[in-house]
């Protein structure tokens, strides 16, 4: 089979959506074709309120990008579509692979909320949802739509057990909190948290456009424990 992956930030940052792509592909074109169409783009200011209509600067964005490639995605007439960012990528993608006969296939990466309802009503041809919470949600929002229950996976290889270990000086029990050093991730809520444990450290894993300002309020409410 031939398969898209249409992912406008997919060589920019480095988020949960771009490593889904990176190791779903990395075994897809084991058997089959597998394209990733991207861009040279960093993502635009997401404004408040304004980005549910999808008319704020990055839904502008990515909706340029999306219909740039829609005459690639024509010629080559790939059998699976997988859109990655939402707002109005999904509809596009879905009226092109209808037109020719291609499937759209939606991960629910964004989780629950307007990213994810939006998706589940463009009507793509499989919605993958993370969670059995996040299959129920789909479920409700759109009872007409095939929904299936992956969640995101782990690379045994590399977690396990008796694999390489990063030790630290942090004193136990140890928080972990894994994501984007970016705003809407909120890790400084995590580290507000933590601070009013008393005996818990916290471990930040992690990199994007915060890291000085996460690390900056990490050590100043925990000190040795962050």
């Amino acid at each position: 089979m031939k398969i898209l992956f249409l992912n406008i930030y997919q060589n920019k940052v480095a988020r949960g959506a771009e490593r889904f792509v990176y190791e779903i592909a990395q075994r897809l074109k084991k058997t089959h074709q597998v394209d990733i169409i991207s861009s040279d783009k960093l993502p635009q200011p997401r404004w408040p309120f304004i980005w549910r209509s999808f008319l704020d600067p990055q839904s502008i964005q990515i909706c340029l990008f999306t219909l740039k490639n829609i005459p690639k995605i024509w010629k080559e007439k790939y059998d699976i579509v997988i859109p990655l960012n939402g707002g109005w990528q999904p509809a596009w993608v879905r009226l092109v692979t209808w037109l020719y006969g291609g499937k759209v296939v939606i991960s629910g990466q964004s989780g629950m909320g307007w990213d994810d309802r939006n998706n589940l009503w463009c009507f793509p041809n499989v919605f993958v949802a993370l969670s059995s919470k996040a299959k129920d949600w789909s479920r409700k929002v759109n009872p007409l739509l095939k929904v299936r229950y992956i969640p995101n996976g782990v690379d045994t290889a590399k977690f396990k057990p008796e694999g390489p270990r990063i030790e630290t000086n942090l004193k136990k029990p140890v928080v972990i909190c894994q994501g984007a050093l970016t705003k809407g991730k909120r890790i400084d809520l995590a580290i507000k948290a933590v601070s009013k444990l008393g005996d818990t450290s916290l471990l930040v894993v992690g990199d994007g456009e915060l890291k000085e300002e996460i690390s900056r309020l990490g050590n100043e409410l925990l000190g040795d424990r962050f």
